[in-house]
């Protein structure tokens, strides 16, 4: 039996170097497992440290009333910028308005004044006619004044030679 001897010698160191491939195997993957481990807590210690340090930001704003404040100041300003435009809308038509207004006014001022001038126009055409009708009758007038004049004139004369 020496040769079964050294076989199983053999075979014993080949079990021990197994056992020791095994060992550092697992010992590697206890040491990654505990590395990823480590990663994993501190990963997530860092995500607590953020959601932490964001809650505190939060409060601080909310104490501050900074950020609804900001928000706040923000929509009066918009509100305010709107009821400026309504405001600025309104005199812009007011305004157009009372354009409008005098336009139509001054229209109408000129209208009546061209109406009176029209009327001026046919009162002294008016006149005019009353005068040429008033020389012609003084006309008619003084003709037949002379025509009577001249037809006592024609009596006196027919008297004295009769």
């Amino acid at each position: 039996g020496g040769g079964a001897a050294a076989e199983a010698e053999a075979l014993g160191a080949k079990i021990e170097q197994f056992r020791e491939w095994k060992a550092k195997v697992l010992a590697k993957v206890e040491a990654e497992r505990a590395s990823s481990k480590a990663a994993a807590a501190e990963s997530a210690s860092r995500v607590a440290s953020l959601e932490a340090q964001l809650e505190r930001a939060r409060a601080e704003a909310d104490a501050n009333s900074s950020a609804p404040d900001l928000e706040r100041r923000v929509r009066t300003a918009e509100e305010r910028a709107g009821s400026l435009e309504a405001q600025l809308g309104a005199e812009r038509e007011k305004r157009s308005k009372l354009v409008a207004a005098a336009r139509a006014g001054k229209a109408a001022e000129e209208a009546k004044a061209a109406a009176e001038q029209r009327v001026e126009a046919v009162k002294a055409k008016a006149r005019a006619r009353v005068a040429l009708l008033q020389a012609e009758v003084r006309d008619a007038t003084q003709r037949a004044e002379a025509a009577e004049v001249a037809v006592k004139d024609g009596e006196r004369h027919s008297k004295a030679e009769a």
